[in-house]
Order: C-alpha cells, then sequence, then structure tokens
C-alpha cells in the first residue's frame, strides 16, 4: 500500500496519505477531516478481510467448500496455528523489565468480559429465560480472528508484534471464560461445566509463553524449534480469516423472522459496548502513554460477535437459527461499525 498516516501514534497503512501527526485544536473542520481519515484508513483495512471473508462465504453457500472441511481448517487454527502464533509472539515481544504493567492486560480482558456481559444482561432482564442466549451474541466479541487481521492490515509490522502481544495477553482469561459462561448462557445451560473447559490449546499455549519469560528460561527452547513454531503461527491470520468466511457461508438465516431479536442484540453489540468502551478510554492516559493499546481495546469494544458462538450450539446444543441470523447480520453491521468508532475514538 502506498502512504502512511500517523493518526495519535499508530501508523495506518492508508494509500494516498503521508505521514504526518495531526494537531488536536478543538477544530471542527480538522476534527472532520481527522474522523473521515481514520474512518477510511480503518474502513479499508476491513474491506480487505471482508474480501477474504466474502469469497470463502460464497464457496461454502455454493457448495465448492464442504462445511466439513472448513471445520478441519477451524480445528488445525485453534489447536495448532493459533497456540503457535501465540507462544512465538509472547517469546519474542514480552519483555517485562520494558513492560512493566503487561499484567494489567489480562485484567482488562476479565473487566471487559463481566462488564459487557452485565450491559448484555441489563437489556435483555425483561424476558432473560428466553433470551439468555443473546447475551453472549451482544457481548462476546471475535476477540483474535478479526481483531487480529485488522491491526495487520492498519498497523506498521513492529507495532503489530506488540498489537498481537496485547491481544494474546488479553485473551489469556477473556477466552477460558468465554468458554465456560459464554457457553452455559449460549446453549441455555444444557452443557454442563467442567474445569477442563478451560484447558485449551491457546490458553496452554499463553501461560506456557510466560511462565518462560517470566522465569527468564526461554533461552531453553531451541533456535530451531522457535523458528519452526513461529512458521507454524504465521498461518494464523490467512487460514482464520478464510474459516471465518467459510463459517458464516454455512450458517442457515430468517432476516425478517429475527430482525427483531436482531436489531435489539447488534445495538448492544455495536452502539452501547463501543460507547462505554471509548468513554472509559477517554478518561484515562492511555491514549498519550500507549495508542497500541488504546486501538486494540477499541476494536475489541467494537468487534463483531464470536463465532465461536456457532462451534458451542453445534456441539452442546443451542437456537443456531436465531444465533445464525444475528452473526451473519453483526459481520455486515461490522464493515462500518468498527471503522465509525475507530474514527469516533481518533476524534474524541
Amino acid at each position: 500500500m502506498n502512504g502512511r498516516s500517523q493518526v495519535s501514534g499508530v501508523r495506518y497503512q492508508v494509500p494516498g496519505f503521508s505521514p504526518g501527526t495531526w494537531n488536536l485544536a478543538p477544530d471542527t473542520s480538522l476534527m472532520t477531516k481527522q474522523f473521515l481519515d481514520a474512518f477510511g484508513a480503518t474502513f479499508i483495512g476491513v474491506a480487505e478481510i471482508a474480501v477474504i471473508v466474502a469469497i470463502a462465504w460464497v464457496m461454502v453457500a455454493r457448495g465448492i467448500i464442504h462445511a466439513a472441511t472448513i471445520k478441519g481448517l477451524s480445528d488445525v487454527t485453534v489447536l495448532v496455528f493459533l497456540p503457535c502464533l501465540m507462544f512465538s509472539n509472547i517469546l519474542e515481544t514480552l519483555k517485562p523489565a520494558e513492560q512493566p504493567l503487561w499484567w494489567v492486560i489480562p485484567l482488562i480482558g476479565i473487566a471487559m468480559f463481566f462488564g459487557t456481559t452485565l450491559i448484555a444482561t441489563l437489556a435483555f432482564a425483561n424476558n432473560l429465560r428466553e433470551k439468555r442466549d443473546l447475551i453472549p451474541l451482544s457481548a462476546m466479541q471475535n476477540a483474535a480472528f478479526v481483531v487480529l487481521p485488522i491491526g495487520q492490515v492498519l498497523l506498521a509490522p513492529k507495532e503489530f508484534d506488540r498489537f498481537a502481544l496485547y491481544t494474546f495477553l488479553f485473551l489469556v482469561f477473556y477466552s477460558p471464560l468465554f468458554w465456560s459462561v459464554g457457553k452455559a448462557l449460549t446453549t441455555g445451560g444444557s452443557s454442563r461445566f467442567t474445569w477442563w473447559s478451560l484447558v485449551t490449546p491457546p490458553a496452554v499455549a499463553n501461560l506456557l509463553a510466560l511462565a518462560f519469560v517470566l522465569t527468564g528460561t526461554q533461552q531453553l527452547v531451541p533456535d530451531t524449534v522457535e523458528s519452526s513454531i513461529k512458521l507454524l503461527g504465521s498461518a494464523t491470520i490467512p487460514v482464520a480469516t478464510f474459516v471465518l468466511g467459510g463459517s458464516l457461508g454455512g450458517l442457515t438465516h430468517r432476516f425478517r423472522h429475527h430482525l427483531r431479536d436482531a436489531i435489539r442484540s447488534l445495538s448492544v453489540k455495536f452502539i452501547v459496548i463501543p460507547l462505554v468502551t471509548v468513554l472509559v478510554l477517554s478518561s484515562t492516559s492511555i491514549r498519550r502513554t500507549d495508542p497500541t493499546l488504546a486501538l486494540m481495546l477499541v476494536l475489541q469494544g467494537s468487534s463483531a460477535p464470536a463465532t465461536n458462538i456457532v462451534l458451542q450450539i453445534t456441539t452442546y446444543g443451542g437456537n443456531m437459527d436465531r444465533t445464525g441470523t444475528i452473526i451473519m447480520l453483526g459481520y455486515i453491521v461490522a464493515i462500518v461499525a468498527m471503522p465509525f468508532w475507530v474514527a469516533v475514538w481518533q476524534v474524541m
């Protein structure tokens, strides 16, 4: 891509703009330009991902690629590629001496999980018994397979490495909570909680890499092994993006029948939660101290619903018809919503 424009310390790769830092004076025309530049840069990033998603979507919907193939790719991504990417990134990028507050990010993940779940619960408080499976759709985002590809498109390589590190630290506790509390809500309590549900390959990879770094024993990992793990991890983002599209292409949908629930759920997902996220962030100094972390959290707050909700229903039961409809609509809305909230954050 041609030029890059620097927005609040984050280098967005966007054609037609040369490097520069915007003056944050309260000028309406300047704020409008900032908003449009940030929106355009993020929209281009989302659009690039959307093209890959759309190709996979059509190929599955037309039967060119079978849903079983997508399921296999998803399994390989979750069991192999993503853990390898997490392990290698944390091993290379996390430097506790230079990042003494790294441990705050997993706590932010916990806070966002319970905060967004509370917001969604309040939104459906009048009929929780019938609608509690809408809470994960409204509150729990695709925290990796959407956020990581967009970050890779928007950021320069070194900044993306740090962005990915922050994402993986965010997931340390968020992912186990999603697969335990989130799964119970999604399936209507039909699946029994077990402690083993908290043990997933990404979680193990995260904790193992953290153990190596914090004990200073990462040099015990042979260079050849580390390089092989990194090579496997490099497949995560393109394969995960294709899996995302293929998963959407295999969903059933009845837009008219579930429109009211969809509007209610996606209003929470793309209006209330992102608004709360940017307001909370704006009350801190994070924009000045770490704009890369701020960008990651804004994208987390505005990300589309987690497609793994579909895997939970497939395995443990639930309302696939309503879930599939809302998730498909959610990813369509996200094409505009995610750039919008990044732009709002930029001009606040």
